[in-house]
């Protein structure tokens, strides 16, 4: 049966309810949350209940120790205020807003998959920084299951994860349903002469700057400087071409266990 998300519900009561009763939670999983959100257990029940509503502000706080995207957080403030309003014009807007948003959600999940180039814009993002890469090929891990794990993984803040996926999301390169994370489109396909490379190969000698100073047995690193003639400059640089083309034949069907970067530098040191 698969996992609910924020989505599938009207109410953020019965929200509530399926989450805490859900199998697997751990033990005093209501008080941890009345904790998150300044409160008391004794609250939570009446909230379940209908004799109490949440505040705003509460429900910001719940939406965080529930961990939601910033798709997931914004429907279910709007499912508070929802419950919170007593104008019939307000309750109306509120119920538009909540319509469309799940609109925006079967187009989202209609573009996971799908073989499509993302916009102009979409790449200059996508390639600003190593982050958006990485979080997008650590969805495919078998271990990834949420963003808590890729930001365990990675070493990153989880709000920095979340707002990535975010947009990964709104471009059908990932998939977040019920707080687990799927990779969605595999390739970004980057014209050679784009502006783009540059930024590219820059963001990851930058990471492998990174690795090289936590110095740890499992990477490899791995420079030199030597003189020799052209035509064997030509011959190290097929070589290298074709060990690329090696490792990927390698990476094709292998099981996605971990993520490495593979940055090769191979140039003439020289002015020109």
């Amino acid at each position: 049966m698969t996992k609910k998300t924020v989505f599938d519900f009207n109410s953020y009561k019965a929200y509530l309810k399926a989450f805490f009763e859900q199998p697997g939670n751990p033990v005093g999983i209501r008080s941890r949350f009345a904790q998150a959100i300044e409160s008391q257990s004794s609250f939570i029940s009446q909230v379940l209940t209908g004799k109490a509503e949440l505040s705003l502000d509460q429900a910001y706080r719940a939406s965080q120790f529930l961990e939601h995207t910033t798709d997931e957080a914004d429907y279910f403030l709007i499912l508070v205020q929802l419950h919170r309003s007593t104008g019939a014009n307000y309750k109306k807007f509120l119920e538009d807003k909540i319509q469309k948003m799940r609109q925006e959600r079967v187009r989202l999940k209609n573009r996971v998959n799908t073989n499509r180039e993302i916009s102009t814009e979409a790449r200059a993002q996508y390639y600003s920084s190593w982050i958006y890469t990485a979080i997008h090929i650590a969805a495919s891990l078998k271990d990834m299951n949420s963003a808590r794990d890729i930001a365990d993984y990675l070493g990153l803040k989880l709000e920095v994860v979340h707002e990535a996926l975010h947009f990964l999301e709104s471009e059908g390169l990932v998939h977040v349903e019920a707080g687990t994370v799927k990779m969605g489109q595999t390739h970004i396909h980057l014209p050679s002469d784009s502006v783009l490379v540059r930024t590219h190969h820059a963001n990851w000698r930058a990471r492998a700057i990174q690795s090289l100073e936590k110095s740890l047995q499992k990477d490899l690193h791995y420079s030199v400087v030597y003189s020799l003639s052209r035509k064997d400059a030509e011959i190290i640089k097929r070589k290298i071409a074709d060990l690329i083309q090696e490792n990927l034949k390698v990476v094709a069907p292998s099981e996605e266990e971990v993520l490495f970067a593979n940055v090769i530098d191979f140039f003439e040191v020289s002015k020109d």
